[in-house]
């Protein structure tokens, strides 16, 4: 899907999808993301997140969405499978 984009107008992209182990960004990719409009970023120009947000983001055992999900039998052995890959 991201090949249909012209690539030269793309920053932090790499034209294969595959692992970005060891990849450093070129000098133009650099200058790239300096100049990138960040205004729309959501914690543009914020040192952190407030007091507020970090109670609604860290739920805490049973308030956590998630402590009651279960991984099925079949995801958790590709899970194993794929970490000693």
């Amino acid at each position: 899907m991201i090949k249909i984009l012209p690539f030269e107008d793309l920053y932090n992209f790499k034209k294969e999808a595959n692992s970005i182990l060891g990849y450093k960004h070129t000098a133009i990719a650099k200058i790239k993301l300096k100049l990138a409009d960040k205004s729309n970023h959501l914690m543009y120009r914020k040192k952190k997140h407030t007091i507020k947000v970090l109670l609604i983001i860290s739920k805490p055992g049973s308030l956590n969405p998630m402590l009651k999900n279960k991984n099925k039998i079949e995801s958790r052995e590709l899970l194993l499978l794929v970490k000693h890959l």
